[in-house]
């Protein structure tokens, strides 16, 4: 399947989504639709973070993150979002927060692929196909990435 092809395929899921996790599965269905086509992303990049052009600022923030970026990469672009400094507790309430949402948003459960020591869930339609979303934590970080192919 084409890169834009799932794209698509997400859109259609998230299309579909609970009424509860409305609010960030508007925000998800703002970035997945900027995934697609060759410049992904472009649609919500605004200027570089730091001067830094491979951290770039986005017009379409998660809910509940400190900090969104887009971060352009050889044959990938990479849609991050993440909170940093968080105690035991509060990541593991916020973890648990975007997972449901995203679960909720995508209609279907996401997979934990790891438990120690980076908590990580991920959602592809296969094993190492794009595009990956991505939800880690650890060391005080919940982190959501969102990549895909150029």
């Amino acid at each position: 399947m084409k890169p834009v092809a799932r794209v698509v395929a997400v859109t259609l899921l998230l299309a579909a989504a609970p009424a509860q996790a409305a609010d960030f599965c508007a925000a998800l269905q703002t970035v997945v639709a900027a995934a697609g086509g060759p410049s992904p992303f472009q649609s919500i990049t605004g200027g570089a973070i730091n001067n830094d052009p491979g951290r770039l600022a986005t017009s379409a923030p998660l809910p509940g993150f400190a900090q969104c970026e887009i971060q352009p990469k050889r044959g990938t672009s990479d849609y991050s979002c993440y909170t940093l400094n968080l105690g035991p507790a509060q990541m593991k309430a916020l973890e648990a927060s975007v997972l449901a949402d995203l679960e909720k948003c995508l209609g279907d459960k996401l997979a934990r692929e790891s438990e120690t020591p980076i908590s990580r869930w991920t959602a592809r339609a296969a094993p190492g196909s794009y595009p990956l979303l991505a939800l880690d934590s650890a060391a005080g970080q919940v982190a959501f990435t969102f990549t895909t192919l150029r």
